[in-house]
């Protein structure tokens, strides 16, 4: 994901990505229980991959140290121009209610008021500096003022008061208070860069996320699939699988994995072996889909914790249902709250959770497009 956001000029998301990747590989990889066991192979390979994105990294860190300057000096001109509307727009709402004081004078005994003092440019306020004296005797200072009092008046500590300020330390000093005046920029606050183009509109919704587009074959394909465990009242479960281009993901795999399901339940085996197509094929987990055979289009508690598992990773993950008795297809995806409350659930099985307000809605950001073409990887045979 992250070469797809380089090459799309999506720095900034490049470069989280990257640095989620190296802080991983370089720091947490090493303190984990099993990394004795990891092959040679596996771990030269991420040593390798990041030896080419350390390059990359220090260049993102240019190109966004630039970018953010530009669109933080965007913003400050910006405040500059909303300030002097609102000034404006105070002084006409002034001079209005002048008028109005005045009408009512005029009604009454035609005493006019004077007129409104004119404002003065800016450049008039700037006053000539006057020239002093050479001759002039001053006062000595005054002694035992304490060190923190005269710290508080002149913002210099003693050791910055004892410097020579003319050689070249105090020069460096003076650049440096004055750069440490300049205010802090917080990224969490950045504006905007603009409204959204229809491409962008068409890729994202409300909630900020990114579209996820579905081949219209995919349900049939997977009821068809899920056909003989539905018959003997089974549940059957599939992953939806896909990449990411031009701000959307798209769906074009559906991975049935090994598993086994009852009633009202479904269990993925040999989990590996889903982690191995994905890696293959160069493949991010998207979602997933899974049948009710006799019920109607919900999530249960158990589905509620395998959504969570799913959208932790994913913000964008969906999950499917395809209630077969009842011919409905759900389309969900746990709420902000309801992913603090599974997430911090302890229990297994099936279980309580409260829907007031709701764990779970519908997914807004999913499109079904009947040009995307679907690979079925069935790893049941």
């Amino acid at each position: 994901m992250g070469d797809t956001y380089y090459s799309e000029l999506n720095y900034e998301h490049a470069y989280v990505l990257y640095m989620k990747f190296l802080v991983l590989t370089l720091e947490k990889l090493r303190n984990h229980p099993d990394f004795r066991f990891l092959p040679h192979g596996d771990l030269q390979k991420c040593k390798d991959l990041a030896k080419d994105i350390f390059p990359k990294v220090e260049k993102l860190k240019e190109l966004l140290n630039k970018q953010f300057e530009e669109e933080y000096l965007r913003w400050y001109e910006n405040e500059d121009k909303k300030l002097e509307a609102e000034r404006e727009m105070k002084r006409q709402e002034e001079e209005k209610i002048r008028r109005r004081e005045q009408e009512k004078r005029d009604a009454k005994g035609n005493v006019k008021l004077p007129p409104t003092p004119p404002t003065l440019p800016y450049n008039s306020l700037i006053i000539e500096p006057v020239k002093i004296p050479d001759n002039i005797i001053y006062d000595e200072p005054e002694k035992g003022l304490p060190s923190e009092s005269m710290q508080a008046m002149t913002g210099l500590s003693e050791s910055d008061r004892d410097l020579n300020w003319s050689n070249d330390k105090g020069e460096e000093k003076v650049k440096k208070l004055v750069a440490g005046a300049r205010p802090d920029v917080n990224r969490a606050l950045k504006p905007s860069t603009g409204p959204l183009t229809a491409e962008q509109n068409e890729n994202s919704n409300t909630l900020g996320l990114k579209s996820l587009w579905i081949p219209n074959s995919l349900i049939n394909r997977f009821i068809d699939i899920a056909e003989k465990n539905t018959l003997r009242n089974i549940e059957t479960c599939g992953v939806l699988a896909g990449k990411l281009g031009f701000g959307k993901f798209v769906c074009s795999h559906l991975i049935i994995p090994e598993q086994t399901g009852t009633s009202d339940s479904c269990v993925t085996l040999k989990e590996e072996n889903i982690f191995e197509v994905q890696d293959k094929n160069q493949l991010l987990t998207l979602g997933w889909i899974h049948t009710h055979p006799t019920q109607s289009c919900f999530l249960s508690s158990v589905d509620l914790h395998t959504q969570c598992s799913y959208q932790l990773l994913m913000p964008e993950a969906v999950a499917l249902v395809c209630a077969i008795k009842c011919d409905e297809l759900g389309c969900f995806r746990l709420t902000d709250l309801g992913i603090q409350e599974v997430a911090k659930c302890q229990l297994s099985g099936f279980h309580y959770h409260s829907n007031n307000p709701p764990t779970y809605l519908e997914a807004t950001n999913v499109k079904f497009d009947p040009d995307i073409p679907l690979f079925v990887i069935d790893l049941r045979k």
